[in-house]
């Protein structure tokens, strides 16, 4: 082939090349690939801390599903549609979504209000949509196409009667809601569980939620409350700002009347700072009050953890519960598209009907879907009721109340029921029983880590364990997993009971088992765990909550005492993770019956997780330090004069065992099974020696055949390609570890 032929040929490729990549483009512009579109609508402009939790909710949940592949090789693709939260704009976006022709289903929206005005354009259209925050029942009475992942006003009404009544012992109650949607269906079905209760309704106001300003209502409100000589709690069902306001004005006067709020954040709290009160005492006007919440992480699943994991490492603060509640909602609907088969382009329609179809196949705790709020699962009205959580407001920071409600399986027939509901201990709610569970504050301030033995895998911890909670807590009956040895509390160093409520602290010193990892020596983390589980209360008795008003954690970058003499380096405690979760264990619980089979027991247990590393770039690099010395000498023989050329060879042969022998001589070989992360350099060593060696043979060869480049090609190469390969390594040490 002739060069005519051959520049014939190159431009025939190049043309060949071309065109392929232009029936790509156009393939890809009017035959795109298909995608699972889905809306998610509301507050979607702004920066409230609301709309940025949606967002963070939907995005890790689409961003996790699209990592593994989409849904059935499809691409999940999330559009934003803002209603400002606007029941107008919420029927202008209905419409927009109806209009378009590749979206499968809704998201949202925010409000109830919102919701309310868009499910009847979603309704008629027949497009499912899925709620997480919007709460009035409503919303889905009368809907068959919308759907919600929370409880709905008429289960929190009711639950909030039965808390206020059964746990906090109130028989008084005056109120205060907004007259919207939400505020009128979640006061209409408290006050009807109330009456059931034996509550007294001292006085109701209602707020209407558009009204102008300035605004005499809420003054006029709480006027009429100082002149009750007996007004009970205040159940407060009002907007964000009416709340605020109404606290303010009562706790500005001197009124210490008992507060549940139907929804408060800490996040709402932070308009409270500006008060001269607030900034003097923290939690002036905040401390003592009760709210409910349809989700509370602090005593949340592995799944709420790992999702709060994850935010708070990307963003540096904890989500809001509507982050999971969202992530809840994008996992059920995902799950619908999955199970409903969907066919695609030109069958929209019936997509959409399937999914439906598929959503209310999720009707029982078996069929349900796993989530960070617990398992979801439908009633016949489209609703996810028997969740529901309290917390109270201390020092500014929201923490669990001591007394808080699962659903259950107890027969409601059940012997001693009926006793044990009246002493708070169970709440019947509709046809779904709730039982009670004791919350256990836990700080666990780490006083020091010594003794720590690599090779014999433990450590000791000395630290100081503290509990606080209401009513008995046997907390001498617990069980430390990790320990070498049985670990007895003994004496408590300090308790006290104040208002009901028990503190006790225990002075702690044992060894703990430990499992080091090398694989990454010498950049290696180290995770010292110290976990306790409670030998007799199972999860459904029990729940552990990490107290910050009282933990000290370890502070990041804390010297670390070893005693093994042959680890002489610097440790620091990176960071220190304080969490609950559950531990399985099987049972027969002593029955013949069930020797066959055993039951799975569910215990909380509480973990603190230590993460430490080297102090330091120069205890990273420490262990480097002798193999450096042999790449030193090895990049050294180039530059020999080449009149001693033999004498390279000899140099890089001693080289060799040298290396073999201070790389079996490291104690990390042996406590390892895989390659740790120095031994890669010790490979890429003997790499070079192995070139060395078939390079000079080379060379010896040329020189033999008294080729004039013969030696110099030798030294052009090792100078050259040495430094690159070992930028190459370094660069990748530094990427992957730091």
């Amino acid at each position: 082939m002739n060069k005519k032929q051959v520049s014939r040929l190159l431009i025939y490729l190049v043309v060949l090349a071309i065109l392929v990549v232009i029936l790509l483009v156009f393939y890809r512009y009017f035959y795109p690939s298909e995608t699972i579109r889905i809306a998610v609508a509301g507050p979607m402009g702004g920066t409230h801390p609301t709309s940025i939790a949606i967002r963070e909710g939907v995005r890790h949940k689409v961003d996790e599903v699209n990592a593994g592949g989409g849904i059935g090789g499809r691409k999940v693709i999330i559009e934003y549609f803002n209603d400002n939260d606007d029941r107008r704009r919420a029927i202008a976006v209905a419409n927009e979504i109806a209009e378009r022709d590749n979206i499968l289903m809704v998201i949202g929206h925010k409000s109830s209000g919102a919701s309310i005005a868009a499910g009847r354009i979603y309704r008629k259209a027949g497009i499912p949509a899925i709620t997480a925050s919007a709460m009035a029942s409503t919303v889905t009475k009368d809907n068959k196409w919308y759907f919600r992942v929370i409880s709905n006003t008429a289960f929190q009404g009711d639950y909030i009667a039965n808390y206020i009544s059964r746990a906090l012992r109130q028989k008084l109650v005056s109120i205060v809601y907004d007259t919207g949607a939400y505020g009128s269906s979640l006061v209409k079905h408290f006050k009807i569980s109330a009456r059931k209760q034996g509550i007294e309704i001292v006085g109701s106001w209602g707020v209407p939620p558009d009204r102008g300003s300035p605004d005499t209502r809420l003054k006029t409100i709480v006027a009429d409350l100082r002149t009750i000589e007996y007004p009970g709690m205040l159940f407060l069902a009002t907007l964000n700002r009416d709340t605020m306001d109404l606290i303010t004005l009562l706790r500005g006067t001197g009124s210490e009347i008992p507060i549940f709020v139907s929804y408060l954040t800490a996040a709402d709290l932070k308009v409270l700072r500006q008060h001269p009160q607030e900034q003097k005492v923290p939690g002036f006007f905040s401390n003592g009050i009760y709210s409910s919440k349809p989700f509370l992480p602090d005593i949340a699943n592995d799944k709420a953890r790992e999702l709060r994991r994850r935010i708070l490492a990307e963003y540096g603060r904890d989500p809001m519960w509507h982050a999971y509640t969202y992530y809840d909602a994008v996992t059920t609907a995902l799950k619908a598209i999955e199970h409903a088969e969907i066919r695609g382009r030109g069958h929209l329609r019936g997509d959409r009907k399937a999914i439906r179809t598929a959503l209310t196949e999720f009707y029982s705790h078996e069929q349900g879907v796993p989530g960070t709020t617990g398992q979801i699962f439908f009633d016949e009205n489209g609703d996810r009721n028997g969740h529901m959580a309290t917390v109270t407001f201390h020092n500014r920071k929201q923490l669990p109340a001591y007394l808080q409600y699962q659903q259950t399986v107890i027969p409601i027939g059940s012997q001693d029921l009926f006793q044990d509901t009246l002493e708070g201990k169970h709440l019947l709610i509709g046809d779904k029983m709730m039982d009670g569970i004791q919350v256990v504050f836990v700080s666990v301030d780490v006083m020091a880590i010594q003794e720590i033995d690599f090779e014999g895998q433990h450590f000791t911890a000395d630290f100081i364990l503290r509990f606080r909670y209401k009513g008995e807590f046997d907390d001498t009956d617990i069980h430390f997993i990790d320990a070498a040895e049985p670990v007895l509390l003994g004496k408590p160093i300090l308790e006290k009971t104040e208002d009901g409520v028990t503190t006790r602290s225990y002075r702690v010193s044992a060894r703990f088992n430990a499992g080091f990892d090398f694989s990454d020596f010498p950049f290696e983390r180290h995770r010292l765990t110290i976990r306790f589980v409670h030998n007799r209360l199972k999860r459904d008795k029990l729940v552990y909550a990490t107290d910050p008003a009282g933990i000290r954690e370890v502070e990041a970058g804390s010297k670390i005492q070893v005693s093994d003499a042959q680890w002489d380096v610097g440790w620091v405690v990176e960071k220190g993770d304080y969490f609950q979760d559950v531990t399985q264990a099987e049972s027969t619980l002593g029955e013949p019956a069930s020797f066959n089979s055993p039951q799975s027991l569910a215990y909380p247990r509480y973990n603190v997780e230590l993460t430490m590393t080297r102090s330091g770039l120069e205890s990273w690099l420490r262990p480097f330090l002798p193999l450096l010395i042999l790449f030193i000498l090895l990049y050294f023989q180039f530059f020999l004069s080449g009149k001693v050329h033999w004498l390279r060879l000899l140099f890089v042969i001693a080289l060799l065992p040298s290396a073999i022998c201070l790389h079996t001589s490291m104690p990390i070989v042996r406590m390892t099974e895989q390659p740790a992360a120095i031994e890669w350099a010790f490979y890429v060593f003997y790499v070079f020696v192995i070139l060395a060696l078939a390079e000079f043979n080379r060379t010896a060869r040329r020189i033999r055949d008294n080729e004039k480049l013969g030696i110099l090609m030798y030294v052009f190469s090792g100078i050259s390609f040495f430094p690159l390969i070992m930028l190459v390594m370094i660069a990748f040490y530094a990427n992957h570890y730091f």
